[in-house]
């Protein structure tokens, strides 16, 4: 997985997720409208891993088929090229720049709102007319079906500031939960932005057991995420033990290893191993 590639100039080049985001025009494409290109802060870290995943399965059966091997080269640089397709694409067939759209795309209006509670967001989307005559009952507003601003989905894209005011205006004045039950219950898409310290309260993670409570001998008890994974036949929980204490192990892994009592006892003497930290 090298950065920039095992040949042409750029071959000895090291890099970072940052790298690869400004190089492949990620960062570019990212932002607003009347903002400057903004750092994606590191995706391109976990989606090269996913690319790698793929092509090393790809190779495994290769050779089950084949017996044969092969170098599996996945360079960072052009699994991020891959993600600024469209912007390419655009430019290549049109020769259009397509500008920063921040949290709008192409084909429906959309957006995170304020709420009445300070620092509380919602994020919706109105897809299509459907979605929007349900917004509209759901604002009490019957005048927008007439206005000509919002009466196909292709004005609603011209009109996205008016339609934004017009939204954020009405989300203010109510809670999170209250604007989520209301466009819920229409079927529009709305969901209330979330806190990470909130990801403990989510319902559906506690009704698969994603969380595991667990007593630590320092901190107490404590509820750790698991595996956002799940095999059958396999173990209901991932986690055996909680996260060990300094030198928990060490007498374990250097016996192991083929130390005896008194030499741990002199690696102890010597402060070469230990339970606590030094000047700690």
């Amino acid at each position: 997985m090298p950065g920039f590639g095992l040949q042409g100039p750029w071959r000895d080049y090291v890099g970072w997720a940052f790298n690869f985001e400004q190089t492949s025009g990620m960062a570019a494409a990212t932002g607003y409208a009347d903002g400057p290109p903004c750092n994606l802060q590191g995706p391109a870290d976990p989606i090269v891993g996913a690319h790698a995943g793929v092509a090393l399965l790809a190779a495994l059966e290769h050779r089950r088929r084949t017996g044969e091997g092969q170098l599996v080269e996945i360079a960072q640089i052009e699994v991020a090229a891959c993600l600024t397709a469209e912007p390419v694409i655009e430019y290549s067939m049109n020769g259009k720049v397509l500008p920063r759209e921040g949290n709008r795309r192409r084909g429906c209006v959309q957006g995170v709102y304020p709420t009445v509670t300070d620092d509380a967001w919602v994020a919706l989307c109105v897809r299509d007319d459907t979605d929007w005559a349900h917004m509209v009952d759901a604002m009490e507003r019957p005048a927008l079906r007439d206005d000509p601003r919002f009466t196909s989905a292709h004005q609603r894209e011209l009109a996205h500031d008016e339609f934004d005011a017009l939204v954020a205006d009405w989300t203010r004045t109510r809670t999170a939960a209250a604007i989520v039950e209301t466009l819920g219950a229409r079927r529009v898409p709305v969901e209330e932005l979330l806190t990470p310290e909130r990801m403990y309260d989510i319902p559906q993670l506690d009704a698969r057991g994603y969380y595991d409570e667990l007593e630590h001998p320092i901190t107490g008890s404590h509820r750790y995420p698991g595996w956002p994974l799940r095999l059958t036949p396999g173990p209901s929980r991932h986690h055996r033990f909680v996260p060990p204490t300094l030198g928990q192990h060490n007498e374990e892994i250097l016996r192991s290893l083929g130390l005896d009592s008194d030499a741990l006892a002199s690696l102890r003497e010597r402060r070469v191993i230990g339970e606590s930290a030094l000047n700690g």
